[in-house]
């Protein structure tokens, strides 16, 4: 192989590498799966608790069950810093969700373009869309009572 083309794929494989280090998730907290009432309805847990820096004072939360959901507001934060936020989702198939058994849960933040946040000391910017899934475990095809994920704000880079 010609020495310039070695070295033009030895930059290109160095710059692939490094595009995963700009970025970052960062975890904001946890949706816990509780179950399923008697009419079909299923109730979700969702603990949020941003770490210094973070707020969600531009961001639009969404859930999602099925792929069925709405956008809603956070309820007030609880008063102990940073501030955390404790609240039960209830979906109830007459307000446009899906009886369960569920097959996946997502919770969305929704972002501005441009939207900045300070974690570990860096600036990042938010993606427009942070997605974070809770799927059944490995060997069932719906969701078991007891299981969480991680709720994450992804971002594209480190800002100025």
């Amino acid at each position: 192989m010609r020495p310039c083309l070695r070295h033009f794929y030895s930059v290109l494989l160095f710059c692939v590498l490094s595009l995963p280090a700009l970025a970052a998730k960062i975890p904001v907290g946890v949706m816990i799966y509780e179950g399923e009432t008697s009419d079909g309805s299923s109730v979700f847990h969702i603990l949020l608790n941003p770490p210094a820096g973070v707020t969600f004072d531009k961001l639009t939360p969404s859930f999602f069950v099925d792929g069925s959901g709405h956008s809603f507001v956070l309820p007030p934060p609880q008063p102990a810093p940073p501030p955390l936020y404790n609240f039960l989702f209830l979906t109830v198939p007459d307000s446009g969700f899906t009886s369960c058994p569920c097959r996946s849960a997502t919770f969305l933040f929704s972002a501005r373009t441009g939207t900045k946040v300070t974690f570990g000391g860096k600036k990042f910017v938010l993606r427009r869309i942070s997605a974070s899934f809770l799927d059944p475990p490995s060997g069932s095809s719906f969701l078991v009572q007891g299981e969480s994920a991680t709720i994450y704000l992804a971002t594209v880079a480190e800002g100025d």
